[in-house]
């Protein structure tokens, strides 16, 4: 590692590259830290596999492929880190599955190529399969299938559940079977939050509700400043946490809110053993309460029309009282099923896409602040000039590292943002005074 003197944030989109190294099963290893041109890596709450993932953009001059040779297989470790913010160098280390997009040159003495990068532990769980019987909280099964399918050194985080049952699983992948385990699960304290998400980032492997994730301290702020707001006297700290692009990228659909069960939905289980049928219901404008979310408002009104029925998707689900003799039952939909498709889907209301200056303490599933502008006219001497519902407290859903080393070194992150609730009440009445800024909310009902 560096000397602390040498431990400085130089310029905006500053970053560290110490190595890049590219290691061939067959033994041989070689630095491609001067060969590369740009890479990437992406962390992601809901990919399909829930691993880490990347790409690296190879010039080559000297046949690497042939003499490595690179067929599949290799190991890429990547040591960086943003300076002058305190953090240490982080190494990430991923697998080669794919080569893409080779291109030779006009001279044919050199080669563009991507190389596609995934998670080791992925692909270990492409070729294993798990036909085994476990027992306890599906926080513990979790914890048992890492460990019988995956490699010793891996790490994970995991928040304990409520649900004890006895799981059988059918000749399943072991990524597959802890992406089954996050349906059934909500989390042992109270409000037993049951949006549980299972995926990797660039620490560990993370087994945590959406719930809690919501509760965690922000970890950075960065704002969208008006031009008529900048000033040239702005410092390097002030430019590293401002929003370099902009993009809103998903706004409220409440068609497919009422169709995916966000606002009420119906569960029907029919006991096979017993014969009987029992029913619950969700309603969001109560079952919101029930969760944990990023602010504690919801996204829509106290009386909006989206709640006023109890009615929705039915879903259906079966039971077996004394299904095992050896060990209770405890497993029970009612508890999580209806809640768990409202919840995760809540997120998808409201998403925003942000190029800030590259952070290599920046984790897929973190709290960030944003304030975003408003959307009017503004004068140079307003205070107010942020949107009070489209600002506040969002949670990452994927973050990918870009890193350009074509030119020197330029690293930014591209954050995929995502919220559940708002920062300010939505009124229930509210009266807008032509095209002027003079509004009035007329009425905000008592919760009850």
């Amino acid at each position: 590692m560096t000397n602390q003197e040498q431990d400085v944030y130089r310029k905006l989109n500053d970053a560290e590259v110490s190595s890049i190294l590219l290691t061939s099963p067959q033994g041989g290893e070689v630095e491609v830290k001067d060969l590369a041109v740009s890479l990437s890596i992406f962390e992601d709450l809901f990919s399909a596999s829930g691993s880490l993932s990347g790409y690296i953009y190879i010039s080559d001059s000297i046949n690497l492929i042939s003499h490595l040779p690179i067929i599949g297989g290799e190991s890429v470790s990547i040591v960086f880190r943003t300076p002058g913010i305190g953090t240490e160098y982080i190494t990430v280390k991923l697998m080669v599955v794919a080569i893409q997009e080779r291109t030779r040159s006009t001279s044919e003495r050199s080669e563009l190529y991507k190389l596609v990068l995934a998670s080791e532990q992925i692909v270990q769980s492409g070729l294993q399969r798990v036909s085994k019987v476990y027992k306890g909280k599906t926080s513990d099964i979790f914890i048992n299938v890492i460990t019988d399918y995956f490699s010793e050194d891996t790490k994970y985080l995991v928040e304990e559940t409520k649900e004890d049952m006895k799981l059988v699983v059918p000749n399943m992948e072991p990524v597959t079977v802890l992406n089954w385990l996050c349906s059934m699960s909500t989390s042992s304290t109270s409000p037993h939050n049951a949006n549980y998400v299972f995926y990797q980032s660039i620490d560990h492997f993370n087994f945590l509700s959406l719930g809690s994730l919501s509760q965690a301290t922000t970890s950075k702020a960065y704002k969208l400043t008006p031009t008529g707001i900048r000033t040239e006297s702005s410092t390097l700290l002030d430019q590293f946490n401002n929003i370099q692009d902009f993009k809103i990228s998903r706004d409220f659909h409440r068609l497919k809110d009422v169709t995916s069960g966000v606002y009420s939905s119906r569960l029907y289980t029919h006991d096979i053993t017993t014969k009987q049928i029992n029913v619950s219901a969700f309603n969001y404008g109560s079952g919101f309460y029930g969760s944990d979310h990023l602010h504690e408002n919801p996204t829509l009104a106290k009386q909006s029309p989206f709640t006023a029925f109890q009615d929705g998707p039915t879903l259906f689900r079966p039971l077996q009282t004394q299904a095992f003799e050896d060990y209770p039952e405890f497993y029970n939909p009612h508890e999580h099923v209806l809640k768990r498709k409202s919840s995760t889907r809540s997120y998808s209301q409201k998403g925003l896409t942000i190029r800030v200056a590259g952070d290599s303490s920046l984790r897929a599933g973190m709290i960030v602040d944003i304030t975003v502008t408003s959307n009017e006219p503004l004068e140079s001497t307003d205070t107010e000039f942020f949107d009070k519902y489209m600002s506040g407290r969002y949670m990452i859903g994927s973050v990918r590292h870009s890193i350009d080393l074509s030119s020197g070194v330029e690293y930014t992150c591209i954050l995929d943002l995502m919220s559940d609730s708002h920062v300010t009440r939505i009124p229930d009445q509210k009266t807008m005074l032509g095209t002027s800024k003079s509004s009035s909310d007329t009425q905000l009902l008592q919760d009850t």
